[in-house]
């Protein structure tokens, strides 16, 4: 064999640089693998849980804006609807930006279809509230 006609310190200089040389291919796949969670971790932090934030700020606003609707039904203080109107105009414009957001972040086709069906159940409620709030004004 090669390493037999070696003294004992080449052969142990030899073994110690394979050992430096293995542990040094271990300290690399690690970086690239620190480097991959790393990226991992951002995509996590900057799309996917932005569009949980969002996805949650429309289903608390809209229950938010279910709970004042049902209060101009039993509200007759004309100041109390005032701002009853004030706050649900409010959550609306909150829940448009949200919506926008998971527009832009939305990528599969299937969340897609499902943000435009949203939309669309979306425009018939503000379509239908707005009725309803003539029709409460007119009393």
């Amino acid at each position: 064999m090669i390493f037999s006609h070696l003294k004992i310190g080449a052969r142990l200089g030899i073994a110690f640089g394979a050992v430096l040389l293995l542990m040094a291919i271990l300290i690399g796949i690690g970086l690239q693998r620190l480097s991959s969670i790393g990226s991992l971790t951002g995509v996590l932090l900057d799309k996917d849980w932005v569009k949980a934030e969002a996805a949650a700020t429309v289903s608390s606003t809209t229950r938010a804006n279910s709970a004042l609707t049902l209060e101009l039904f039993t509200t007759t203080d004309k100041m109390r609807i005032a701002e009853i109107n004030r706050e649900i105009d409010a959550d609306k414009k909150t829940i448009s930006t949200a919506l926008e957001t998971l527009d832009k972040l939305l990528y599969t086709e299937n969340g897609k279809a499902l943000l435009a069906r949203v939309i669309e159940q979306r425009k018939a409620y503000v379509a239908s509230f707005s009725r309803i709030v003539k029709m409460l004004d007119a009393g």
